[in-house]
């Protein structure tokens, strides 16, 4: 029922050739948004040109709700959690981090491609155990390129995200119990990789999707996964493989980094472009369906309403559409 409802959805914004838009324009400029909260799609998060990330109700779209600071970059993407509970960002300081609504410092920070676990020299009193702690040094190194892109995976039990042309899969613990003021310096906060999966590419992976977390599909569905790169397009990979299955490339995209989306029905891809526009894909087809206009500058990013026929998009003219069909 959830994917046919979902599909529903999707064809009704993918058949209209024309459709309606309203906008926003925020003291800062726009860079990335996300409308996947708990599910019903009433609240925003973005990213500003302030290097913060804004938590806006999408009915009242020109009111701030809440704002997060403490990247030292510039910050690229921004994610939800299933629950609404978490937000996810990356930054070009090369960390990602987890925030929560109820602290204004992040819960967790992932700093290290490996883990954040720690050791203690003085702990060892042995020749071997030292070399053990120096094989744990070395395993514990900073990522080399920026994570442009991360996502939470799975209900919420995993990490995703990208650095480089690479993809990190990361378990991690939160420990929700310490999120006060006094508590929180004493955090166990943990997080570990999984698996690392390096994808055939020059260029570095800008976004990617994995579906939508709100809606239940087949087991065989999430052996699919897209990702977008600068002059390589969109692609489709299959996970059993590490294959790309299918390439998409019409929008425009030489330059600057632009978002990627796959519909709750699994069934279209939405994607920003250089061009002013946002594009619309059919998963089974090359070429696009349609193209929504009404930017004045590159279309950065866009999102898929989970529960209405609608797209917003993300714009360097500063402003915030919504189209609906």
């Amino acid at each position: 029922e959830q994917i046919k409802q979902s599909a529903e959805i999707c064809d009704q914004l993918s058949k209209h050739n024309e459709h309606q838009s309203s906008s926003f324009s925020p003291d800062a400029t726009l860079l990335y948004l996300s409308l996947l909260t708990t599910g019903d799609g009433s609240q925003i998060a973005c990213v500003t040109a302030d290097r913060s990330v804004q938590i806006l109700k999408s009915n009242r779209p020109d009111k701030l709700n809440v704002a997060f600071t403490g990247h030292n970059l510039p910050v690229t993407s921004v994610n939800w959690s299933r629950t609404g509970q978490f937000l996810l960002s990356t930054s070009m300081d090369k960390t990602a981090r987890i925030w929560c609504s109820e602290s204004k410092d992040p819960v967790l920070t992932i700093s290290n491609e490996s883990h954040n676990f720690k050791a203690e020299a003085s702990n060892y009193e042995n020749k071997a155990s030292c070399i053990h702690f120096c094989i744990i040094l070395y395993a514990i190194r900073a990522f080399s390129k920026d994570i442009n892109y991360a996502a939470f995976y799975y209900m919420d039990k995993f990490i995703v995200l990208a650095s480089g042309s690479s993809i990190y899969l990361y378990k991690y613990h939160l420990d929700l119990d310490k999120l006060d003021d006094v508590k929180r310096y004493q955090h166990n906060n943990r997080y570990k990789l999984v698996t690392k999966l390096p994808i055939e590419s020059s260029q570095s992976i800008t976004a990617f999707d994995c579906g939508s977390t709100f809606v239940a599909h087949p087991s065989r569905a999430y052996n699919l996964v897209i990702t977008s790169a600068v002059t390589d397009g969109i692609k489709l990979w299959d996970l059993r493989t590490s294959k790309c299955v299918r390439h998409y490339d019409a929008h425009v995209n030489r330059s600057q980094p632009v978002g990627v989306c796959m519909s709750p029905c699994m069934r279209y891809i939405a994607t920003g472009s250089e061009d002013k526009t946002a594009y619309l894909y059919d998963v089974r087809s090359n070429t696009y369906s349609d193209r929504l206009t009404g930017h004045r500058d590159v279309v950065f990013d866009v999102a898929f309403n989970p529960r209405q026929p609608q797209l917003a998009t993300a714009s360097l003219d500063g402003q915030l559409r919504f189209y609906t069909p």
